[in-house]
């Protein structure tokens, strides 16, 4: 197992949005305090808990396709890819709120293609949210050969 130990504890994307937390909750203290003050501390908690991006260790073995994100396996199944048009094996995750969401490539190895579609923000619980939601397609093909679709 290799890991990055220089890695960033908060995804980059997430520091503006750290910032304005920690400066609303530190003004809200600094003008009204007590009860309230609680609340947007905890709210600061949950925003960088949202943006954590600890280092993961990478598993070095040959032909190993890595989960792309954190959270619970919902669906496998075998699935005509809409991007390749070949029967492929499906694997979802769901991420809920506490997940980290920093997304990370599943294999090394060369983009081929990128697909973006525009869409909904659905829950992503519900069925048609994999549909209709916004997303990105990335077609990565490994350094050992086969595959991979990443959306």
């Amino acid at each position: 197992m290799k890991s990055n130990s220089s890695y960033p504890i908060l995804a980059k994307e997430g520091w503006g949005i750290i910032g304005a937390a920690i400066f609303i909750t530190l003004l809200v203290w600094w003008l009204i305090g007590g009860f309230i003050s609680f609340i947007f501390f905890v709210l600061l908690v949950f925003v960088i808990q949202f943006f954590r991006d600890p280092p993961r260790a990478i598993s070095q073995t040959p032909h190993s396709v890595l989960s792309g994100a954190d959270g619970r396996i919902c669906k496998v199944q075998k699935v005509e890819n809409p991007y390749t048009g070949k029967e492929e094996i499906l694997i979802s995750t769901f991420m809920n709120v506490f997940n980290i969401h920093s997304n990370r490539s599943p294999i090394g190895g060369t983009v081929e293609a990128i697909y973006y579609k525009p869409g909904k923000f659905l829950n992503a619980d519900l069925d048609k949210a994999s549909m209709e939601n916004e997303r990105n397609a990335i077609i990565i093909k490994s350094d050992e050969g086969p595959v991979i679709t990443c959306v």
